[in-house]
Protein backbone atom coordinates (compact mmCIF):
# COMPACT_ATOMS: atom_id res chain seq x y z
CA UNK A 1 0.00 0.00 0.00
CA UNK A 2 1.51 3.35 -1.06
CA UNK A 3 1.89 6.17 1.42
CA UNK A 4 0.65 9.38 -0.20
CA UNK A 5 1.89 11.84 2.41
CA UNK A 6 2.74 15.38 1.39
CA UNK A 7 6.28 16.71 1.73
CA UNK A 8 5.50 17.99 5.24
CA UNK A 9 4.60 14.44 6.34
CA UNK A 10 0.85 14.99 6.68
CA UNK A 11 -1.49 12.72 4.80
CA UNK A 12 -3.75 14.74 2.46
CA UNK A 13 -7.41 14.95 3.41
CA UNK A 14 -10.04 13.37 1.19
CA UNK A 15 -11.87 16.70 1.16
CA UNK A 16 -10.25 20.14 1.20
CA UNK A 17 -10.20 21.85 4.57
CA UNK A 18 -13.43 23.80 4.95
CA UNK A 19 -13.06 27.54 5.19
CA UNK A 20 -14.36 28.98 8.42
CA UNK A 21 -17.26 31.38 8.10
CA UNK A 22 -16.23 33.76 10.87
CA UNK A 23 -12.48 33.69 10.24
CA UNK A 24 -12.15 33.80 6.44
CA UNK A 25 -15.40 35.09 4.95
CA UNK A 26 -14.12 35.39 1.36
CA UNK A 27 -12.80 31.81 1.23
CA UNK A 28 -15.97 30.55 2.88
CA UNK A 29 -18.09 32.41 0.33
CA UNK A 30 -16.09 31.05 -2.63
CA UNK A 31 -16.37 27.55 -1.19
CA UNK A 32 -20.15 27.88 -0.83
CA UNK A 33 -20.46 29.07 -4.45
CA UNK A 34 -18.37 26.10 -5.63
CA UNK A 35 -20.45 23.62 -3.63
CA UNK A 36 -23.68 25.02 -5.06
CA UNK A 37 -22.34 24.89 -8.62
CA UNK A 38 -21.28 21.28 -8.07
CA UNK A 39 -24.72 20.41 -6.66
CA UNK A 40 -23.20 19.31 -3.35
CA UNK A 41 -26.17 20.50 -1.31
CA UNK A 42 -25.32 18.27 1.64
CA UNK A 43 -22.01 20.11 2.11
CA UNK A 44 -23.40 23.68 1.91
CA UNK A 45 -23.35 25.70 5.14
CA UNK A 46 -27.12 26.29 4.88
CA UNK A 47 -27.69 28.32 8.04
CA UNK A 48 -24.90 30.83 7.49
CA UNK A 49 -25.50 31.07 3.75
CA UNK A 50 -29.21 31.75 4.28
CA UNK A 51 -28.31 34.44 6.81
CA UNK A 52 -26.00 36.13 4.29
CA UNK A 53 -28.64 36.01 1.54
CA UNK A 54 -31.19 37.58 3.88
CA UNK A 55 -28.66 40.26 4.80
CA UNK A 56 -28.10 41.08 1.11
CA UNK A 57 -31.84 41.36 0.64
CA UNK A 58 -32.13 43.80 3.52
CA UNK A 59 -29.25 45.90 2.14
CA UNK A 60 -30.89 46.07 -1.30
CA UNK A 61 -34.26 46.98 0.19
CA UNK A 62 -32.71 49.95 2.00
CA UNK A 63 -30.59 51.19 -0.94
Amino acid sequence: MADHRTENGIAPAKEPVRAEYMRDFYSWLMEQARLIREGRWDAVDRDNLAEEIESLGRERAIA
